[in-house]
């Protein structure tokens, strides 16, 4: 589901012999909330919830302003961009949750 302008929230697609492309997430107010491509070895994740212009949880998680989850971080705020070891990004800070 999109709302708002700009916002974007697309299925994937397909592997081209086998995985499903991951369902299109929320995304409001100009985020993007895409699912990813499927694989020949595996389905796509889902989208995930992306809230302002430039927030992207194409993959999953959830992004606020501006924050970047890369694929499936868990949350990114305030311009935050998950990255390898980096689950929960606020701004340019990474908190990280054991387990994730």
């Amino acid at each position: 589901m999109a709302i708002g302008t700009g916002s974007v929230s697309n299925g994937g697609n397909g592997g081209l012999e086998h995985g499903n492309g991951g369902n299109g997430g929320v995304a409001i107010n100009g985020g993007s909330a895409n699912g990813q491509s499927g694989t020949n070895n595996g389905n796509g994740g889902n989208g995930g919830l992306a809230i302002g212009a430039g927030s992207d949880a194409n993959g999953g998680g959830v992004a606020l302003n501006g924050g970047n989850t890369n694929g499936g971080g868990v949350v990114a705020l305030n311009g935050g961009d998950i990255h390898p070891g980096c689950n929960v990004a606020i701004g340019h800070q990474c908190f990280n949750q054991p387990g994730k």
